[in-house]
């Protein structure tokens, strides 16, 4: 009789990250494999990390897998469906699941579509795949049955929410790679359970209890994936590093700096806040000096608006004035702030689109994409969602199951411009390579990790001045005079402009990467 242990290592099991970002390797899929690897569990890893044209994935899946998961998200789920009926044509045997935060949102939908999948697995992934697997294997008890979803069984099922974090994921998407590529990587991370405490009206993300990481695994983490890979950039994914707000949060990023300066290493790190996690106060402004010091030059802040009845639609719990604040604060302390920002919405009037046209002028926002590709993206199931199907806003036809589906907006005048917009403007601009304010950020982590990049400042604010006066003429046209065919009639000079520019950024990028590697 075969032992457990033999059965586990006999079981074949291939977990599949399809994305069009190498830069990244996939924290959730790296977390159940390092999980189950310690479980005993025979665990690869597929990562087709280049685009998302699935006869190309094709060719390098092995179809002798007993155990398939992948890890869908609304971009893949397309290209992994195809696949996961590619593998059921050929191994009717083969148990297929799909997981993450889009199949755990839309399971109903997406067994109704694609029935080459046999289980979906709610929320973390970790613990429900191993009580399936030992199900699988030896035919236990599914303790976690309400985390796992079958089809046809709909019924008293909800995410689970993970409350062991401390274990160490896979690193085979770096182990497999060559240390100079490893060098230009982000390594992903979080600090705490994967759920959010907001109550945005447009939110998809999983609430829940905080449990907090513990900080000296955070620090050997980094600590060993430095020392193993080269990797200098660290990215805490955590939706904000500081929840819940308040001062115990503030207290614990103090410490994690401290022991991440301990180490000895030249650092990068970006991260997640809300606009009010931090004030200008004595104890903020310390933290924020400490944290720029210790490497934190990029930190995203979701803005969202520059009015006050667009924060209260959102259900935002901030002000105009904190938004203000917070982003004065990052640049205080050469900490570059990336900003979510909703320019419309179905609710939108010249006023709020004229308030948000202000409030980014201001800040001096210099990034194309934030006047132009800035609308809400609603979704199945949020309470946005449900606030647009009462007013019959909600377009026939769209499916709201991803971030492409659009609606009715209320005024005409709005709906007009952003018609104009997504004709004249949204193609062209998704085409282009740079954003201004990313490669800003970048060159603020390049002068951390080598001091020469400090060369490239006065190009950097050149082009920043450049850029914010062709912006806020341009934007007063349509934003504030509303006037569509004078927007019209320079669209194409405007755009040009831009994409002018782009031999400059690639150059500027070249400049500042090898200064970042070396």
């Amino acid at each position: 009789m075969n032992t457990k242990k033999e059965v586990k290592e006999r079981y074949k099991i291939l977990l599949i990250s399809v994305n069009n970002l190498w830069r990244y390797s996939n924290v959730g899929i790296d977390q159940i494999a390092g999980y189950l690897r310690k479980k005993g569990f025979c665990v690869d890893i597929l990562y087709h990390h280049k685009n998302l044209y699935v006869d190309e994935v094709i060719k390098s899946i092995d179809l002798s897998y007993d155990f398939y998961g992948f890890s869908i998200n609304s971009s893949n789920y397309k290209c992994c469906s195809e696949l996961s009926d590619y593998i059921k044509r050929y191994n009717k045997k083969a148990m297929i699941v799909f997981g993450g935060g889009y199949p755990t949102r839309y399971y109903r939908e997406i067994f109704d579509s694609c029935h080459s999948v046999d289980c979906i697995i709610l929320g973390d992934g970790e613990i429900p795949m191993e009580n399936l697997l030992n199900h699988t294997l030896f035919d236990d008890y599914i303790t976690f049955y309400n985390n796992l979803v079958f089809p046809n069984e709909y019924e008293g099922k909800y995410p689970y929410c993970n409350d062991f974090i401390d274990y160490y994921p896979a690193w085979d998407y770096f182990e497999s790679d060559r240390f100079s590529r490893n060098r230009r990587k982000e390594y992903c991370l979080q600090t705490k359970n994967n759920v959010c405490t907001g109550k945005c009206t447009f939110c998809t993300e999983r609430k829940g209890t905080i449990v907090y990481k513990d900080i000296s695994h955070i620090v050997t983490e980094i600590d060993t994936v430095y020392r193993r890979f080269g990797i200098k950039k660290f990215f805490f994914t955590d939706d904000n590093i500081l929840d819940p707000n308040n001062s115990e949060a503030k207290v614990r990023i103090n410490k994690l700096c401290d022991e991440i300066q301990k180490l000895g290493h030249n650092l990068v790190f970006k991260c997640y806040i809300k606009a009010n996690s931090l004030h200008d106060n004595s104890e903020d402004n310390a933290l924020l000096q400490k944290m720029s010091s210790t490497g934190f030059k990029t930190i995203f802040v979701g803005i969202e608006a520059g009015n006050a009845a667009d924060l209260k639609l959102y259900n935002k719990l901030t002000t105009v004035e904190e938004n203000y604040t917070i982003l004065r604060l990052l640049k205080k302390y050469e900490i570059a702030p990336q900003i979510g920002f909703i320019n419309f919405n179905p609710y939108s009037t010249v006023n709020t689109i004229k308030e948000n046209y202000y409030f980014l002028v201001d800040i001096e926002m210099d990034n194309l994409f934030m006047y132009v590709y800035s609308y809400l993206r609603v979704y199945k199931y949020t309470a946005m969602y449900q606030k647009i199907i009462k007013d019959n806003l909600a377009l026939p036809g769209e499916s709201y199951l991803d971030d492409k589906s659009i609606y009715r907006f209320i005024d005409p005048k709005i709906q007009e411009i952003f018609d104009f917009i997504s004709e004249y403007m949204l193609p062209r601009v998704r085409n282009l390579d740079f954003e201004f304010d990313w490669l800003y950020s970048f060159f603020l982590e390049c002068k951390k990790i080598n001091p020469d990049a400090a060369m490239y400042t006065q190009e950097f604010n050149k082009l920043k001045r450049e850029q914010l006066k062709k912006l806020k003429d341009y934007f007063y046209i349509l934003f504030v005079e509303n006037d569509i065919n004078k927007a019209k009639s320079l669209v194409e000079d405007f755009l040009l402009f831009f994409e002018h520019l782009q031999p400059q950024f690639a150059k500027l990028h070249r400049g500042l990467l090898e200064l970042y590697i070396n």
